[in-house]
């Protein structure tokens, strides 16, 4: 069955070795002047103000943060702090805390993502690929994330995730994803956090 382009950005499901996915959200800011809409699974950046923003784009992976999880802030309209999986660009007074999974430490996250359009394949393996941007869907009450991998196996160091595994291999194959012969199938990934060059 052909898969579906759904995309739902960077889902995080365990650490190298099979370990439990038990990691700690960290928490960050966003500037109070941020008007980028965020969604939980959209990548983060560090910007060199100290604060965090979303990754609309070509990132080097040494400026990925982590994984956007949750918001938190003092909503006007509705004179209440929000805690919520979307920050929908304004509405607030103040900075907008961010809750989010960290990418750093050794060993590194790994993630589900969809392809962007052609599917990942089996040869795509080990090579370092680039995220494909685009903004969140926004919903009744909040938002999702539209975030995806584009399937372009490259050695570049900088690049930001390593295709390690066909979601098909450990998923039923009825599901969504699972079709690795039609576009939008999904890739386990790994963070390049240690910056290696990709076989591709």
């Amino acid at each position: 069955m052909a898969n579906t382009n759904s995309p739902f950005g960077f889902n995080p499901i365990q650490i190298q070795n099979n370990a439990t996915p038990s990691m700690v959200l960290q928490r960050g800011l966003f500037v109070s002047t941020n008007t980028q809409v965020c969604a939980r699974g959209d990548g983060l950046e560090q910007l060199t103000s100290g604060y965090l923003s979303a990754v609309t784009g070509a990132v080097a992976q040494n400026l990925w943060k982590g994984i956007a999880w949750g918001f938190e802030y003092l909503s006007v309209s509705q004179r209440r702090r929000v805690v919520t999986q979307y920050w929908p660009g304004g509405d607030n007074t103040g900075d907008i805390e961010v809750l989010y999974v960290p990418l750093e430490g050794f060993p590194p996250v790994q993630i589900v993502a969809q392809a962007a359009s052609s599917p990942f394949t089996r040869a795509m393996i080990g090579g370092n690929m680039e995220i494909a941007y685009t903004a969140p869907s926004v919903t009744i009450g909040g938002g999702r994330s539209q975030c995806a991998i584009t399937a372009s196996a490259a050695t570049t160091a900088t690049l930001p995730w390593r295709l390690i595994d066909l979601w098909s291999k450990r998923a039923p194959t009825w599901p969504n994803g699972t079709d690795d012969t039609s576009n939008y199938n999904w890739g386990v990934f790994e963070f390049n956090a240690a910056g290696l060059a990709g076989l591709a």
